[in-house]
């Protein structure tokens, strides 16, 4: 199996899926304690801005971002 740029990239986008799921999981789910309360708050903005990164990558409109029209 040759690891192609596509694959690439859509194994970091469900990586980075399932991490952001997980940690949304964990902040609604799982009592953390108060030291590490605000860290797992910025880990979670953190990859949420790189989730939604990912998501306009994959789904949103590119139409002419490669310089034909």
């Amino acid at each position: 199996m040759t690891l192609t740029k596509r694959n690439v990239r859509l194994t970091i986008a469900l990586v980075i899926g399932v991490v952001f799921s997980g940690l949304l999981l964990s902040l609604i789910f799982v009592q953390v304690p108060e030291n590490n309360r605000d860290i797992l708050k910025v880990l979670v903005g953190f990859v949420g801005g790189a989730f939604v990164t990912m998501v306009s990558y994959y789904f949103g409109d590119s139409d002419g971002s490669d310089g034909k029209e």
